[in-house]
């Protein structure tokens, strides 16, 4: 089994911003997030950590985003509501370095893949055999 991702630059730790349209699959009482699908893979959220409303304009009361930021297990995710519209979107996330799903004990290990100098195809590569 192999599992690719070319790591962040920089911090690998910090928040990265993606801004993309989010399946939401479940709420916890018809208002928090609790199970979404992003990029084909499916997050469960374990923590909501923080909520909060941004209004577009303070005397536009139908417009504006509602933002959680929640702790699932491969990491911390922001999303948020489109209060207008009902749809759910991924702000930013600051996910855990790759884990190997379906790989039982076994380690990853990291190898380099040469490509031409800050272009496609160079990057780490975790590798699960």
């Amino acid at each position: 089994m192999v599992i690719s991702r070319q790591l962040r630059e920089g911090n690998q730790m910090g928040w990265r911003v993606y801004d993309e349209a989010v399946e939401m699959l479940e709420l916890r009482f018809q208002y928090l997030p609790c199970c979404f699908r992003w990029r084909g893979h499916r997050f469960r959220a374990t923590a909501v950590m923080a909520v909060w409303v941004r209004r577009k304009q303070p005397w536009h009361r139908q417009g504006g985003r509602r933002f959680f930021q929640v702790r699932c297990a491969e990491g911390d995710l922001e999303l948020y509501q489109d209060l207008r519209t009902g749809a759910w979107f991924l702000r930013r996330a600051k996910l855990l370095p790759i884990k190997a799903v379906g790989a039982g004990n076994r380690w990853p290990t990291w190898s380099y893949v040469w490509g031409q100098e800050g272009g496609p195809g160079a990057g780490w590569t975790a590798v699960v055999r």
